[in-house]
This record gives structure tokens, sequence and C-alpha cells, in this order.
């Protein structure tokens, strides 16, 4: 892909360095398997260009390395080879006779790595991860895609993990906020990757926290800015020289950024919003302006207090123990949470059968089709025991006051030396 400016000069350029290519290796461009994306010009422009190059005019979206090339907010349409594949994978699984153990790890496995490739370049419709999920939840309940079918515990509290009474399935949306706040970070720590090069030009080398979108960005970069506010708690400073951190809008102080603590942006215009840490800092330690000082003197003794360090200046990613961020433990700190639980080890211990420990996870939630739940789902059936005869057929008798099962307990603890 070759990019230039539309006007009647860059064009001319990139056809001779085409012609020169080609008189170099002998590779000639085919313009039948070539196109021209233009926009933003008038339609004489655009036919001017067209004619230099003799390429024919494409229109937007094209495909591009899997995903879509669009230059505006991307919609189901765009998206719709995603749910797509998730559908054709799970038919190819129909025939096959699967566990409800075995069709969760077909999700995590397989289903959401499908749209990992997708959540990195940019923020997937919610219309979309609706139609993800229902797709995987069907499967799991039902064992296809398009028949909806009675969930025995609801989807949320299977993307959970295994800890906190789910079953390790990833929360799509999170994980694709998780993906994209890469982003962030390489802006912050000012990555020297062309994409972080190219932003900072665009936003003319301001810092991070303190640009302000303009009205003609786009969909994307607006969505990559909002981000900015979950992530500014994780996201510290530690002073070396000063250079590099902004004074007012950087995350040094231990009680948060000062813009923050003196109420706003507007009080900052006095002292200059370009300042660095090192405009306030000698070589015998911090110079604070007298009128900072008075009105801000909570602030100013935490400055004083601050321990710096010799050499650069170092972004702090707090949600990792090495300092450096990554998309997990991003998700970690993104997802929605629920407490733990003690008893997931046991259930979930390597050398339990997946499906043994799935059922015993139905049972912990209650949800286990016995006769009493079906008839709590409103069907017509007996709830006696169809073993003993003996009281109505719930878990509590189906594993602990049905006989059988009293003596397998019994047996067993008997032979680990527990006598009760």
């Amino acid at each position: 892909m070759m990019f230039a400016k539309a006007d009647c000069y860059s064009p001319l350029a990139m056809k001779k360095i085409f012609l020169e290519f080609s008189a170099a290796s002998g590779l000639v461009m085919n313009p039948e398997k070539s196109q021209i994306f233009i926009c933003g010009v008038s339609d004489q422009l655009k036919n001017e260009i067209v004619q230099l190059l003799g390429f024919s005019e494409g229109a937007l979206p094209v495909r591009y390395l899997g995903v879509p090339l669009i230059s505006a907010r991307s919609n189901s349409k765009d998206c719709l080879p995603i749910v797509q594949n998730v559908r054709q994978r799970i038919d190819s699984w129909v025939n096959k006779s699967l566990s409800y153990a075995g069709r969760v790890q077909l999700v995590n496995a397989v289903l959401f790595h499908l749209q990992v490739f997708w959540s990195g370049v940019f923020i997937i419709p919610s219309q979309v991860m609706k139609q993800i999920e229902a797709c995987c939840r069907n499967f799991v309940w039902t064992g296809t895609w398009s028949q909806v079918g009675i969930p025995l515990v609801s989807w949320k509290q299977i993307c959970l993990p295994r800890n906190e009474r789910g079953l390790g399935v990833k929360q799509l949306r999170e994980w694709n906020r998780a993906f994209m706040s890469k982003h962030v970070w390489n802006l912050v720590t000012e990555d020297k990757n062309l994409w972080t090069i190219w932003m900072k030009n665009k936003m003319r080398n301001q810092n991070a926290w303190a640009y302000v979108e303009r009205q003609d960005s786009s969909f994307s970069w607006r969505q990559i800015l909002k981000m900015r506010g979950s992530l500014q708690h994780c996201l510290v400073k530690k002073i070396g020289d000063g250079r590099e951190t902004s004074l007012f809008f950087d995350k040094w102080l231990e009680k948060g950024r000062i813009v923050d603590l003196v109420g706003g942006r507007e009080y900052v215009v006095q002292w200059g919003e370009t300042k660095m840490v090192a405009d306030w800092r000698t070589s015998h330690g911090w110079s604070i302006p007298a009128s900072f000082q008075r009105q801000f003197p909570t602030i100013s003794a935490e400055i004083h207090r601050t321990n710096v360090s010799h050499g650069l200046d170092e972004v702090i990613w707090t949600e990792h123990c090495s300092g450096k961020f990554s998309v997990s433990s991003c998700y970690q700190m993104l997802r929605r949470k629920a407490p733990k639980v003690s008893w997931s080890t046991l259930i979930w211990d390597k050398f339990v059968l997946p499906r043994h420990a799935f059922i015993w996870w139905l049972v912990v939630h209650g949800k286990l089709k016995t006769k009493t739940y079906l008839h709590g789902l409103g069907l017509n059936v007996d709830t006696t025991c169809s073993f003993c005869g003996n009281g109505d057929e719930d878990i509590n008798h189906s594993f602990f006051g049905f006989s059988f099962t009293k003596m397998i307990y019994k047996q067993v603890l008997q032979k680990w030396g527990v006598n009760h």
C-alpha cells in the first residue's frame, strides 16, 4: 500500500517511482489488479489523479490483512466476517458428541481467538459482540449456534474466572478495550513505532493526558482517547531528570495528578500548561513558585517529599509486577469482578476430569437437572427419587441423602483414614 497527498504533484512523483522501480527490477505494475482510493477532494481533482495514474477508483470498505479498511465508524456489516467465522466453526462441530465441559473448552481455545486479531485493530461494535456471545452461549447449552436453549447459568457468571464461580470465558468487550489500551500505553511511553510517531505529530507533540480531541477526529481515535480515564490511575511516572514528565498532567505524585488536585485545567494556566517536572527542579532540590506554595501548601509539601532517581523518567504500569503493560493485566483491571470462593481449587483440580468438574460446578450453583429442578421449571415430572423411592430427588438427596452415595463416601473416607 502506497500513501500520498491528494494533489497534482504527489501522484506524479509516485508514478515516477513506479517507473524507476520497473526499470530496475523488471516488475511492471498491473492497472487491472490495482486500485486507488481518494477522499477529501473535489470530483475534478479526483478525476485528474485517476487519469494520471491509470488505476481504477476503489470504494471503502476494502479488506486488507483480513480486516476492513474504513474511513468512518465500523458497523455490524463491516464486522460480519467475524460472526460468520464463529458460526462456520460451530457448524463443523455439530455432529460431534461433546459434553458441556468440552464445549466450554472449545469456546476458550478456538472461538475466542477468532476475534482476537480484530480486537487489536479497532473497537468492535457492541452489536457484533452480542452476536458472538449469543453464538457461544447457544453452543455451550445446545451444541449449535442457532438454537436458543434455556441457560442453566447466566453468561455473565460464566465469563468470570474459576475462583470467582465462573468458567474462565473471556468477557469480549473488556478484552477488546484492553487490547486497544495498548495504544494509550504507546502514546504515554512515547514508543518509537510508526503509529506512535505519526499520532504524536498529529497531536503536535502535546502530552497524551493534556491533548483535547478535535471535532474532526475519527471514531477510532476518539475511542482510544476515551480510554485514558480508565487507565490514569494505573500509569505512574518515576521521576529521573524530569524532562519527559508533564508537571501538571502526568501522575508522578502519590496522591494523583496536580491538575486534578488543584481543581482543573483552568487553574494551571497561570504557571504554564506545558511545564515539565525539570522546570521546577534545580541541582539543590525543588524550586516551586511562591504563588503555587501559597495556594497549595499541601501539594507543595508532597512535591518536596517526592523521591527522584538518576537517569531518564520511566512510566510504570502498576497492574503488573514488571511495571510493563500487558493486555492480560489490563483485562484483569477492566473486567467485571465477583467475590472469590475457596472451593474452586477442589473442583478444578488437574486430576479431576473436566466433565466431572463441570457437573460439580452445576451442583454448587444449584443448577443440576434433578427432578426437583425440572419441576421448578414447570415440567410435569414426578419428583420422587428413582433409585430409592424415598424423598424428592434434589441435589442434597442425590449426593448426600441417598443410602448408596452415603456408603460410597463412607468407604472412601475409611481408606483415607477419616472417621466420620
